[in-house]
């Protein structure tokens, strides 16, 4: 059937409130992971639209630049998500493994010279002896293979909890449609519509970030 608009939205605003009431929570959570999750040069997928809410499409197109360009700022052990599980340890999404671990982590202790104040509960700092050794040796090349690498990582997770949240949500979707099954024919009928294109909106969300997900895995 064909999907609703907002202006259908706002014609039927108290069926759209007593279907979406309930799934309201999970649906924000699993965009606001996606959103922060997804991010580019230390700017994020939420930072984007909300500061370029006039011309989105072209906010996007500076983001996945930035992430093709720059990578992802953070670290590979230290960062968590907003749900806060780890993301991947270094080299995890690379059968390599060894060198480049070691590369991580020269990188990582680089890179927090300057603010490993706020990382002090996780980790104790490097000795200034050791960030001289490695300041020496690291070369530019290694500092953006880090975070294209931490890229990589984020986006792998993004696409993972993304596709279980979805899967969640296709159940609660369905326990929506049950509770408008007690409404009269019409209104049933119209709240499936609405659970439909919200779906289907989620599906396409699932789908840019399987892209992204594509381009960092060839």
């Amino acid at each position: 059937r064909e999907r609703v608009g907002a202006a259908w939205m706002q014609e039927n605003a108290g069926l759209v409130r007593a279907t979406m009431s309930p799934l309201v929570d999970q649906l924000r959570s699993t965009l606001d992971f996606v959103g922060e999750c997804v991010e580019g040069g230390g700017t994020s997928l939420n930072d984007i639209f909300l500061d370029g809410p006039s011309d989105s499409c072209w906010a996007l197109q500076c983001l996945l630049a930035n992430i093709q360009v720059w990578g992802t700022l953070g670290s590979l052990r230290l960062d968590a998500d907003p749900i806060g599980a780890p993301h991947e340890p270094p080299g995890a999404l690379d059968s390599g493994g060894g060198l480049e671990a070691s590369m991580d982590r020269d990188v990582e202790d680089f890179l927090r010279k300057d603010f490993g104040h706020d990382f002090a509960h996780a980790r104790a700092q490097a000795s200034g002896q050791r960030l001289g050794e490695i300041g020496r040796r690291l070369a530019p090349e290694a500092v953006l293979a880090y975070h294209r690498r931490l890229a990589r990582a984020r986006v792998a997770e993004a696409r993972k909890e993304m596709r279980r949240r979805l899967s969640a949500l296709q159940l609660a979707f369905g326990g929506g449609a049950s509770a408008a099954a007690g409404a009269n024919d019409h209104d049933a009928a119209e709240a499936e519509r609405l659970l439909n294109t919200v779906h289907g909106l989620l599906v396409e969300v699932e789908s840019f970030v399987s892209a992204l997900w594509r381009f960092f895995k060839s």
